[in-house]
């Protein structure tokens, strides 16, 4: 089963949320403050990470920079009702890896979390890094490779050429 911890603090959508999560087979864990959140992280790391912004004792950015720190593979979707383009960029920047406004559509916003799993749990066999060209070929296709850091190359899957 995927483990999802929903971060958020407003009962009228933490409510709401659990219940139609875990009726798509998501096993969740609730918590209402960025604390509790990264102590939940430390004990098991989930699958998927819904954050809040707006929290009662961290920031949100705050627990995603955390997050992305300790975890860089861990995703994450914000789920804040920042939703200026400025909020947006920050956000993204901060280490989510998607940003949903509050109010969403919940088949959206499970249709995303299901994307952002895939995208988590592709396996290549039988990859054939080549980090000079920034290339890889796997299962028959090619992989474009991104520079996350000077000495860390990540798969980047919006750019699988077949």
């Amino acid at each position: 089963m995927t483990n999802v911890l929903l971060v958020e603090d407003d009962e009228r959508i933490s409510e709401p949320l659990k219940r139609v999560l875990r009726a798509e087979a998501f096993d969740v864990v609730h918590v209402a403050a960025g604390r509790p959140a990264l102590a939940s992280v430390a004990n098991a790391v989930p699958d998927l990470v819904l954050l809040d912004l707006t929290l009662p004792d961290i920031d949100g950015l705050d627990v995603c920079r955390k997050l992305r720190a300790d975890h860089p593979d861990l995703p994450v979707i914000m789920l804040t009702a920042r939703a200026e383009e400025m909020d947006v960029i920050v956000g993204l920047n901060a280490g989510a890896d998607d940003y949903v406004a509050k109010p969403f559509r919940l088949a959206e916003l499970v249709a995303c979390i299901r994307a952002r799993l895939r995208i988590g749990q592709h396996h290549a066999e039988n990859l054939v890094p080549a980090p000079p060209r920034r290339l890889a070929e796997a299962d028959g296709g090619r992989l474009e490779l991104t520079a996350q850091h000077p000495a860390t190359f990540t798969l980047s899957l919006l750019a699988v050429r077949r």
